[in-house]
């Protein structure tokens, strides 16, 4: 039961190097032909011109509008998911904000109140994001929130 001595790997061919084509094997024992003239990955960014427009593409990106944080906290609202809702939360631009919720319906009004409650209830970071949209959505429909009797008990939870 002793070691070979030879390696299962085929020598290098002086032919092979000559011609710019490699051949070794990988992990699967399977023979792999690497071609030396192939460009590199650098080349191949460079030829579809990608490399120097990563900054072109960070500066051309645009925060989303209201309409779409509408959209995404309408959904979060529907399906109750809070990893959607404090996504729309850290949205800090005060007109987002402000548009965002302006075209809420006042039932989802209510929804979006009960679920800010366990949220500023947790006095973590994400406190300081969810208070501009309390602030806003007090201010905006404080008129509806303030005829429902469920309500109260959200703004009395909130204020303790």
């Amino acid at each position: 039961m002793g070691k070979k001595d030879k390696s299962s790997k085929r020598k290098i061919r002086d032919t092979d190097v000559a011609t710019g084509i490699l051949s070794h094997d990988d992990k699967d024992v399977n023979e792999v032909m690497d071609d030396l003239s192939e460009p590199t990955m650098g080349e191949k960014l460079a030829s579809l011109k990608l490399e120097g427009k990563d900054n072109a593409l960070i500066e051309d990106l645009k925060p989303p509008s209201a309409d779409s944080i509408y959209i995404l906290l309408k959904q979060a609202l529907r399906s109750e998911d809070r990893a959607l809702l404090i996504e729309c939360l850290h949205r800090q631009d005060e007109k987002v904000i402000s548009n965002s919720l302006s075209v809420l319906n006042p039932s989802d009004v209510l929804v979006f109140l009960h679920a800010l409650v366990p949220i500023i209830q947790l006095r973590g970071a994400v406190l300081a994001c969810a208070i501009p949209w309390l602030r806003s959505l007090l201010l905006q429909h404080a008129g509806s929130i303030m005829s429902q009797e469920s309500s109260s008990n959200a703004l009395n939870s909130i204020y303790q």
